[in-house]
């Protein structure tokens, strides 16, 4: 009985909590200022530099530590986790150089609790309501141990699954690497021609090596941390195979939700915080823009920290029944990708960037916005998933010089011969 009290008290809280999140994205849901605030001075980073490093070797500990925590010491995932961290700062170091400083972190010691404090502040009503559904059939699960539920042989098969799930994708963007190796020339042409070709740093035939194993190793380090939290769901939650139809038609309810009302001002909010606070950017957004403008750097478009709250405090789908969430992250992963590929004529290719007309590549060649999903036509169809947030909050024109030289280069390297889609604005 105590288990279930306290089960019934955490699902009061997560209502009481969705309550409030939903009066609060109410109020601000047209007000400007709120979007572009922080609780520091503002400082726009795109890009690390070499007096980063202490910051960037604090932040990879903690992304080992993270692993140890989530997965526990002997698990094959933890290894993989210090390998990919070992690998990373020593590639920071050579593809930057390494001016040491104190860590930012040391200088400001609120730091990490002002971090926390936005992803808690732009948390949404959906997010909440999921970890409700999560109390309730904990609570149902507790209360009526004569059903078959099948707990421990559910959980088994869960985590087959999403070992599973990770190794088909990992083995996916091997053989993306494999391509870009095989293209290297074409790649390094193609960024030594672009915006990329100031930050490239080292030349070398070598360094081109680090730089597709650090985008490697990058993708790989950032869907670990983003499967985290799904991991500790399964492993700690309770499911229930009887409860499981009921439980998927609450999910499917609640992301159908999440994606028509709050996505894209949720991830305009956390997007534009992680490039004007700079302690955000250095510790959780900074791994997604480091890396190469390609697929294989992609997990749902966040570094590695970022990843796991991302997936515990943000979206939805934290919550939502593992025989869905595992197949949906890795499909995410697959998607974030495709449409990552911002080197035309390799593998994936960027013939849906273009079709899409996914203007988040521009933001990889080091312009601000968009900071939304960046979309002019939304592959879920969706008319709030597009630009036209970055137009009404920061006057974005999708018609811009970088996009127009992204598109006929698509077009040039990949044969491209349809005329385009007509964009927002003169469709307007």
């Amino acid at each position: 009985m105590q288990g279930v009290f306290w089960w019934g008290v955490s699902m009061v809280v997560a209502v009481v909590l969705a309550s409030w999140a939903e009066w609060r994205h109410q109020s601000r849901q047209h007000v400007k200022f709120w979007h572009h605030s922080v609780l520091t001075s503002t400082k726009v980073r795109m890009t690390y530099n070499s007096t980063d490093v202490a910051d960037y070797a604090v932040m990879v500990t903690m992304t080992s530590l993270l692993g140890v925590c989530c997965f526990g010491f002997e698990h094959w995932m933890t290894e993989l986790c210090f390998l990919c961290s070992a690998w990373l700062l020593v590639s920071f170091i050579l593809r930057h150089g390494a001016t040491f400083k104190m860590p930012r972190c040391a200088q400001d010691p609120h730091a990490f609790l002002r971090m926390l404090y936005y992803k808690i502040d732009n948390a949404r009503t959906p997010l909440l309501v999921s970890a409700a559904g999560f109390v309730v059939e904990q609570l149902v699960i507790v209360s009526t141990p004569m059903w078959e539920h099948n707990v421990p042989r559910f959980r088994e098969t869960l985590l087959a699954i999403f070992t599973a799930t990770f190794c088909i994708v990992t083995v996916i963007r091997s053989l993306v690497l494999a391509a870009h190796i095989y293209q290297q020339d074409q790649l390094f042409d193609f960024l030594e021609s672009s915006p990329w070709k100031k930050v490239l740093g080292r030349s070398g035939w070598w360094m081109r090596y680090v730089h597709l194993l650090h985008a490697f190793v990058t993708g790989i380090q950032c869907h670990i941390l983003a499967v985290a939290p799904l991991y500790l769901l399964i492993y700690y939650g309770q499911h229930s195979m009887v409860l499981l139809p009921l439980r998927a038609c609450f999910d499917v309810v609640i992301y159908g939700w999440w994606l028509r009302t709050h996505w894209n001002d949720w991830l305009y909010r956390d997007h534009w915080i992680s490039h004007h606070d700079e302690l955000e950017f250095v510790y959780l957004h900074g791994p997604h823009h480091d890396a190469l403008p390609i697929s294989l750097m992609a997990a749902h478009d966040t570094g590695m920290l970022e990843g796991f709250l991302r997936f515990s405090l943000g979206l939805p789908e934290a919550f939502a029944a593992p025989l869905l969430s595992v197949p949906l992250r890795g499909f995410q992963v697959l998607a974030d990708m495709v449409f990552h590929q911002y080197v035309p004529g390799i593998l994936p290719y960027s013939r849906a960037i273009l079709h899409y007309r996914h203007h988040h590549a521009e933001h990889h060649f080091l312009r601000l916005h968009p900071l939304g999903t960046g979309f002019e036509q939304s592959p879920d169809g969706l008319r709030g998933n597009t630009v036209e947030i970055d137009i009404r909050l920061a006057g974005y024109r999708p018609d811009n010089e970088v996009w127009k030289w992204f598109c006929s280069e698509v077009k040039r390297l990949e044969s491209i011969s349809t005329p385009d889609p007509k964009s927002i604005n003169e469709s307007q």
